[in-house]
């Protein structure tokens, strides 16, 4: 079900004003992930459910907090939304024309007949 005139209208106001209010958080929330952080994270929780694996089987307390720590670190990393900041557009640049995000864009845009 598609969003009619007026709700894309209140839509477009509403993003326009969150990136006038507080573009800092909103290129927080539109920016990608770092694929090594989310690669690195999920390689951190595979670890520390392994440490908490073993720590029940040799029934060593420590162990299991340890792999709990590893476990919730790398779903933090995974998780979160950092990346390099330098492949950021600055301001005033724009995204080159062939990338991905423009392309699915323009196919959007011609399917809904805008």
């Amino acid at each position: 079900m598609s969003l009619s005139d007026r709700e894309k209208q209140v839509l477009e106001q509403l993003e326009r004003d969150l990136y006038a209010n507080d573009a800092k958080f909103a290129n927080k929330i539109s920016a990608p992930k770092s694929l090594k952080a989310l690669v690195g994270g999920v390689a951190l929780a595979v670890i520390g459910i392994s440490i908490i694996v073993f720590a029940v089987i040799v029934q060593v307390f420590w162990f299991g907090l340890l792999g709990f720590a590893a476990l919730l670190a790398g779903l933090v990393l995974a998780s979160s939304n950092w990346m390099n900041h330098d492949s950021l557009p600055q301001s005033g640049q724009k995204s080159p024309k062939g990338s991905k995000t423009n392309y699915f864009e323009e196919r959007w845009n011609k399917r809904q007949g805008n």
